[in-house]
C-alpha cells in the first residue's frame, strides 16, 4: 500500500469513527502532512470548520497557523493573519508572518512580530532562534537596542 493510499484509508476511517471531533481530524491532518500534503491541507481545513463550529478559537487558530505553514505566499500570510485574529499570541502564526516579512525585507514588521513573541513562553531553542531573527532585523534597521 502506498503512502497516499494509506492516507486515503486513514481519512475514510476518521470520517466514520469521529466525523465531528476536531481532535481526531487534527491527528489525521498531522499524519497526512508527512505523506500527502494536499490531503493534509484539506484535513486542516476540516479541523478549522469543526473548531469554529464549536467556537474553539484556540484549536482553530492552531489549525490556521499550520495551514499557513503548509501553504505558500499570500495564502500562507492570510492563514497566519486569521490565526492571529483568533489568538493574538499564536506563536506559529507570529513566526510565520515574521519570516515572511523578513524575506521581503520588511524588517520593521518582522521586528514588531518578533518582539511580540518575546513574552509568550517559547521553548528555549525557539526563543533563541527568534532572538537571532530579531537581532538581524534590528541590524537591518540600524538599531542596536
Amino acid at each position: 500500500m502506498s503512502a497516499r493510499e494509506a492516507g486515503e484509508r486513514l481519512a475514510a476511517v476518521v470520517g466514520k469513527v469521529a466525523p465531528e471531533d476536531p481532535a481526531v481530524h487534527e491527528m489525521t491532518a498531522t499524519i497526512l502532512a508527512s505523506i500527502d500534503p494536499p490531503r493534509a491541507i484539506e484535513a486542516w481545513r476540516e479541523v478549522v470548520r469543526l473548531a469554529e463550529a464549536r467556537n474553539d478559537h484556540r484549536t482553530s487558530a492552531r489549525a490556521w497557523a499550520i495551514l499557513g505553514d503548509l501553504q505558500g505566499g499570500d495564502e500562507a500570510e492570510a492563514a497566519w493573519r486569521r490565526a492571529l485574529e483568533l489568538d493574538p499570541l499564536q506563536a506559529d502564526a507570529l513566526g510565520g508572518l515574521a519570516r515572511a516579512a523578513a524575506a521581503r525585507q520588511d524588517h520593521v514588521v518582522a521586528a514588531d512580530l518578533l518582539e511580540r513573541m518575546r513574552g509568550i513562553g517559547l521553548p528555549q531553542q525557539l526563543a533563541a532562534r527568534c532572538e537571532l531573527m530579531l537581532a538581524r532585523a534590528y541590524l537591518s534597521l540600524d538599531r542596536i537596542d
